[in-house]
């Protein structure tokens, strides 16, 4: 279980709006039975006088020491997301007879133009954002 400080500042993800929340805990309640230890924290979302003060529920709020690693988190939880759609779509698609796409570029006047198909090309995206077609 996670060992928090009072006065220390965590940050919470809350599900249903996906919103990072930082709180400082401002309670450590420790109950020794003949059954072990119970540590119950208490929280507040704002550093104004009179702030509400709420139980923490490490058992059910998805709690972070630090905001990268919440950030880290929601980046793979987002890419697991996409992954898992594009899977989707990929099985889908499978019953389908698939033709080879014509390569479209962007002439320099924003119209998209069609490229004739190069073999072994390869396409690379410059530090410019431009899309570059290299035969190798």
């Amino acid at each position: 279980m996670i060992k928090l400080n009072v006065g220390q500042v965590i940050f919470v993800l809350l599900r249903d709006d996906h919103r990072i929340v930082p709180v400082q805990v401002v309670e450590e309640v420790v109950h020794r039975k003949i059954t072990g230890e119970e540590v119950k924290y208490y929280v507040k979302a704002s550093p104004a006088p009179g702030a509400k003060i709420l139980p923490l529920d490490l058992s059910k709020e998805t709690v972070f020491l630090y905001l990268e690693n919440a950030r880290e988190y929601m980046i793979e939880n987002a890419t697991r997301a996409i992954d898992s759609i594009c899977d989707e779509a990929a099985k889908a698609s499978s019953g389908f007879e698939h033709t080879p796409a014509k390569s479209l570029s962007l002439s320099a006047n924003g119209e998209e133009t069609a490229e004739p198909q190069q073999r072994n090309a390869h396409r690379v995206q410059l530090d410019t954002g431009e899309w570059v077609s290299i035969q190798m």
